[in-house]
């Protein structure tokens, strides 16, 4: 029997190109998921690498600060756990961003897969695709990368300041000598009695000065705690309850360790006596 070769027909071809041009199109909106987790995903990554540069160089984002009540623990005390609280939050971010990079990715695989098994597109295919697509979401995070980047050189900036102001006032604070503080209040007495020593040094810590507590103020640190997550859970999304949720932990774990602290006194016991 003769060896018969068949060419294909003119109208098979255009069967096969129609073909493979609807399957394009009917890939358009698993492309566009999978263009919108790329864009997520970056996005995400930038913000990784802005918290771990804070992180190494002990800034932290407006966002991520915690407040401290005032009154309740001496200023050395105050300032370890404000930058105990903030490093532990500033930490949780990262990792949380992390995870939903992860989770992205899982989400691009099976969308990968969806390409491949339902639209039967090809290997080479897909893979060009998906250079063409992280090129767009790259290109589309370039300003978000500028931004962080500003951002960053002003928290350094501020940092650098606060640096010096706190040196400055740390210079001027009374010596052991006992020689005057220039950052105490002056005190004019207007009335005809004549003030003590210890009334004196105790009216020049000025008006919104505050004895320490005896007790760990348990039910300040709770109002405040609640009126922070508070304010960050009206803005309903879930970034924000989370951090929230997160501010919460971070406080109980404090709490439970303050509770049996030590408050030391911010008056000697000379002073604390009443005159």
């Amino acid at each position: 029997m003769p060896y018969i070769k068949l060419f294909p027909t003119a109208s098979s071809q255009f069967r096969r190109q129609t073909d493979w041009r609807d399957r394009r199109e009917q890939t358009t909106p698993v492309l566009n998921k999978i263009l919108d987790d790329l864009k997520k995903k970056a996005n995400w990554k930038q913000q990784c690498s802005f918290l771990l540069k804070c992180k190494d160089s002990k800034v932290v984002p407006k966002g991520l600060r915690v407040n401290v009540p005032k009154g309740i623990m001496n200023r050395e005390q105050e300032k370890k756990w404000k930058i105990k609280c903030e490093v532990e939050l500033l930490q949780k971010t990262i990792k949380r961003l992390y995870i939903k990079q992860q989770n992205a990715d899982e989400r691009i695989a099976s969308r990968k897969l969806e390409l491949r098994n339902k639209f039967k597109m090809g290997d080479v295919w897909i893979e060009n695709t998906m250079r063409w697509l992280e090129k767009k979401a790259i290109q589309a995070g370039k300003s978000k990368k500028e931004s962080l980047k500003g951002k960053f050189d002003r928290l350094n900036a501020e940092k650098t300041f606060m640096e010096e102001l706190y040196k400055i006032n740390e210079e001027k604070k009374v010596d052991e000598n006992g020689t005057s503080n220039p950052l105490k209040k002056v005190v004019y007495n207007n009335s005809s009695k004549e003030l003590s020593p210890k009334q004196h040094r105790v009216l020049e810590l000025g008006r919104n000065f505050a004895i320490t507590p005896k007790k760990f103020p348990l039910l300040e640190y709770i109002a405040a705690t609640e009126n922070l997550c508070q304010a960050l859970e009206q803005y309903g999304d879930d970034e924000s309850v989370m951090k929230a949720q997160t501010i919460r932990n971070i406080t109980i774990s404090h709490i439970r360790k303050g509770v049996g602290m030590k408050i030391k006194d911010n008056l000697s016991a000379d002073d604390e006596k009443k005159p």
